[in-house]
This record gives structure tokens, C-alpha cells and sequence, in this order.
């Protein structure tokens, strides 16, 4: 079979295609988070969908990679007594601080 049908290859004779799972792989070696792997999995497959629109490639090949499951964790509030204590040591530590743990109380502000 010639290269073109076996999909372009790096030089030593490996698919783009063989190397998405193996890269996905190294990203669950390297203790990187399943949402940090599916994120660029999404954005490489984004790039490669945007090569087969302009004729580059003639398949997506990310499409066949199995990024990890992300599951939706429930976060839980902290109990109101809880963040009174918080603010009013922040209070007594840094009284420019308080009022700003108070927002983000008050409007569920998040990082």
C-alpha cells in the first residue's frame, strides 16, 4: 500500500492516527486531568475537522481516539457558619479582605 492510504506518517513510519491513542496514554502517565485531556483532544480534533473542510486530510482521525470520561462532580457549599468564621478571621487578618470573601459569598462567585 502506498503512504496516501495508510494516512501521512511521521518518518519512522507511524500514522498521525496511531499516535492519538498513544498520546492520550502519555497524558493519563503524566497524572494530567481527564478534563485537561478531553479539552485538547477537543481543540486538536477542532483543527483536525478544519483540515478535511479545506482538503488537507480525509478523515479526522481524533474522531477515533477515546479521550476519558469526565464525571460531573456535585460541589457542595460550605455551611453558613463555616464562611462566617472564614470572613470574620479575614476580618481580624486583612479587614480589605473581608468584604471581598462577602461577595463571593453572597453571589456563589467562583474561581
Amino acid at each position: 500500500m502506498d503512504q496516501h492510504a495508510q494516512g501521512r506518517t511521521d518518518g519512522i513510519g507511524v500514522t498521525v492516527g496511531q499516535l492519538l491513542d498513544r498520546w492520550l496514554e502519555e497524558c493519563e502517565r503524566l497524572d494530567l486531568s481527564p478534563t485537561t485531556v478531553r479539552n485538547v483532544h477537543a481543540i486538536l480534533s477542532a483543527a483536525l475537522h478544519q483540515a478535511v473542510r479545506w482538503g488537507w486530510l480525509r478523515e479526522n482521525i481524533a474522531d477515533r481516539a477515546k479521550p476519558p470520561r469526565v464525571s460531573n462532580r456535585r460541589v457542595t457549599a460550605p455551611a453558613v457558619d463555616v464562611v462566617q468564621q472564614v470572613i470574620e478571621e479575614a476580618e481580624r487578618r486583612d479587614p480589605r479582605l473581608a468584604p471581598l470573601l462577602m461577595l463571593a459569598a453572597l453571589t456563589g462567585m467562583r474561581r
